[in-house]
């Protein structure tokens, strides 16, 4: 079949033929078998589509699509590391948080006092304290 018999077979159906082109396709139309059976074929599929309800989507659709995807995605290795490191990060703060618990508690009951420099075990020098060291480094020859 000629291309621009083609071409006009389906303008005319969107009906945009000027009056001389209509002449044309009329006159294929009228010598080619082919081309009528084309058009009846095309004028068939045209009102099987224009009757056709539009599509849709069963329920749900998008929650299904949402599982597979999360289900075909497989983690990377940075994901894999930083969930390995997370989960050995809270067995070592929950050690430690008992370990400093520990600590503060000692040092406390091993203290005089109870204060902030005692729960860490500072010792707070007293004023005997701070003579007898300058008395000291007197005798070494440091003052």
């Amino acid at each position: 079949m000629n291309q621009p018999y083609h071409d006009l077979l389906y303008r005319s159906l969107d009906g945009t033929l000027t009056d001389t082109e209509q002449a044309q396709l009329d006159l294929a139309l009228q010598e080619s078998a082919v081309l009528r059976a084309e058009r009846d074929e095309l004028i068939q599929m045209r009102g099987l589509v224009a009757h056709q309800s539009p599509p849709a989507f069963q329920a749900g659709f998008s929650h299904r699509v949402m599982q597979r995807m999360a289900a075909d995605l497989q983690p990377n290795e940075t994901d894999l590391f930083a969930d390995v490191l997370s989960f050995m990060f809270r067995r070592i703060a929950l050690a430690a948080s008992i370990a400093a618990i520990l600590l503060v508690a000692y040092n406390l009951a091993s203290s005089d006092t109870i204060s902030l420099a005692a729960s860490f075990g500072i010792i707070e020098p007293t004023l005997e304290d701070l003579h007898d060291v300058s008395m000291m480094l007197a005798s070494e020859g440091a003052l």
